[in-house]
């Protein structure tokens, strides 16, 4: 789970200056069953003076019916626990959701991640300083596969980085996503064949033709300290739901 970038002919948003937590609106993805992780968080965000938030029910990879999916043309193959195919969907519903609104960009969270009280202040700090950042995806929690690759990349502050090596990279849990990135994201992402963190950092990674460098579709940054963390990795639904 994890927190999020393009190059082609979008309008460039990045942060407007001024731009606070405040004014961005916040997507929690919650399983309905677990009312436990939406008490917790809904808890967090009230004690760290946070109102702008919405849950979303998630969907969840136990209703699935994946034939009917393949067939609709939202998945292809058979290769992902339906854990995965749910959590994939859940974000694209959220994306959809941003598409048809009137906010340039959204934070996007997944109900297991832990809220600091002191996060707004952090994030809002650290968005001051990237107010001209043209961005598609900006992580501000990822999970790291390789200590020695993770952090490398173009800084853009001390803090914040282009990856240099995308494919160590993974996680949902939380993202900043810009709107004019969802439809190049809904392009690339349907019909679901792979994990879904796994396709947006392909994205993110430039490729080779014919010995030339193409950019990457995504303008992607992360930060290199996450300013929230997941609850409990062993607890994934994610991961249960086959």
């Amino acid at each position: 789970m994890l927190l999020f970038i393009l190059l082609k002919k979008y309008v460039n948003e990045p942060f407007e200056p001024g731009t606070t937590l405040d004014k961005i609106p916040i997507y929690v993805i919650n399983l309905e069953h677990r009312k436990d992780r939406k008490d917790r968080i809904t808890k967090a965000f009230k004690d760290a003076g946070i109102i702008n938030y919405k849950i979303n029910k998630a969907v969840n990879g136990k209703d699935l019916d994946v034939e009917k999916l393949r067939k609709d043309g939202m998945i292809k193959g058979d290769t992902l626990k339906k854990g995965l195919y749910g959590c994939a969907l859940s974000h694209i519903n959220i994306w959809k959701q941003l598409q048809n609104s009137n906010d340039k960009y959204a934070l996007i969270l997944e109900d297991d991640v832990i809220i600091p009280k002191d996060f707004p202040k952090k994030i809002n700090r650290l968005i001051s300083t990237l107010e001209n950042l043209d961005f598609d995806l900006f992580y501000i929690s990822s999970n790291c596969f390789d200590e020695n690759n993770c952090k490398k990349g173009k800084y853009v502050t001390g803090e914040v980085y282009n990856p240099e090596e995308p494919d160590v990279i993974a996680g949902m849990q939380a993202y900043v996503v810009n709107k004019r990135a969802v439809p190049e994201l809904l392009r690339n992402v349907i019909p679901i064949t792979f994990a879904i963190d796994r396709v947006l950092m392909d994205l993110s990674k430039p490729t080779q033709l014919d010995g030339k460098t193409i950019p990457s579709k995504m303008k992607t940054y992360i930060v290199k300290e996450n300013l929230i963390n997941v609850n409990d990795y062993g607890d994934s639904e994610t991961e249960r739901i086959v």
